[in-house]
């Protein structure tokens, strides 16, 4: 049976990948200590840091390293567990566990990508913009819960004259802006950490669907042309896991969300638009999020939806 190839969508992020580094489809049956099924962040930075530990690991994906979400979203690096407020009925310690897990999370995307010198356009700042005086009560509460917590990075809030600075739209009355957290090209970000796991000695394998899992004292996938015999099993798969584990599965849910690229702007209009080239994000619902890419075009993010589906017509759809 002769897998039918998955590459990159053809999108702003595919069309400006710093490598094209084609991995091999797996034709063999071949044993690992570790198996990790799903090649977005997920499962390469599980393969990377159980490579720098030392193990043995195997890492496959139906596509091509970052096809889902991972390779093109809106390349917002922000900091924050949502809904971290949730956990205090179990306690502070748990509370503050959970946190801090998301306020370290662009601090350890950064260090990877200092460790392993990986070209992704980073860049520092973000601005979160409120549109009415309720958002902007909860920037306040915010900034006064995490400098309570320790976050480690500055957070500074801008009233409605000050916000012109930062960007240029009328519509807002203010902001908080994030010191620790920023943007960056997540493509080559994730098929930067891929080759950095594949030096370490991950062996990955693209256009490879993992078909059926059969546990046991070792756990067998099982592929089209090959099978992976392991001591463990990560399943990193997502929203695309499908049939391979329907329990894990009947616990996502899909969220989808669309982003349109503008032609180069120049320094003149990209100055005019974020004139501190952070990214930004509003605190809507069904929310916009923007920021300029390393050539200058604008990015511009939004209309959620939770079912899956996506529209027919994007650019329209994002025109609403």
């Amino acid at each position: 049976m002769e897998n039918k190839k998955i590459e990159h969508v053809s999108s702003y992020y595919a069309a400006t990948i710093n490598e094209a580094i084609n991995y091999p489809g797996l034709k063999e049956d071949i044993s690992s200590e570790v198996c990790i099924v799903g090649a977005g962040f997920t499962g390469v930075n599980t393969a990377l840091n159980l490579a720098k530990k030392g193990y043995k690991v195997v890492l496959i994906d139906s596509a091509r390293i970052g096809w889902g979400g991972s390779g093109r979203n809106g390349g917002q690096l922000i900091s924050g567990f949502t809904f971290s407020d949730k956990f205090e009925r179990w306690g502070e310690d748990v509370a503050q566990s959970v946190w801090k897990l998301g306020a370290d999370c662009t601090d350890l995307v950064r260090q990877t990508i200092e460790e392993f010198g990986i070209e992704c356009d980073l860049k520092e700042g973000f601005i979160e913009v409120a549109l009415n005086n309720s958002q902007m009560d909860e920037l306040v509460k915010r900034k006064e819960d995490w400098d309570r917590r320790g976050y480690q990075h500055n957070l500074t809030l801008v009233d409605k004259d000050q916000i012109k600075n930062y960007v240029g739209s009328s519509n807002y009355i203010g902001g908080m802006i994030d010191s620790g957290s920023g943007h960056l090209h997540p493509l080559n970000l994730c098929l930067g950490e891929a080759k950095a796991a594949a030096d370490l000695g991950v062996s990955i394998y693209e256009q490879t669907e993992a078909l059926k899992v059969n546990p046991g004292t070792e756990v067998l996938i099982e592929t089209a042309h090959g099978s992976i015999k392991a001591k463990y099993l990560v399943l990193a798969g997502n929203a695309y896991i499908g049939t391979l584990n329907p329990k894990l599965r009947r616990m996502i849910m899909p969220a989808n969300s669309c982003i349109i690229a503008t032609e180069p702007l120049g320094d003149e209009r990209a100055k005019q638009l974020i004139s501190n080239d952070m990214a930004v994000c509003d605190l809507n619902t069904i929310l916009d999020y923007y920021r300029l890419s390393a050539d200058q075009r604008l990015l511009f993010g939004g209309r959620w939806n939770y079912s899956g589906a996506e529209p027919t017509n994007i650019e329209q759809n994002l025109r609403k």
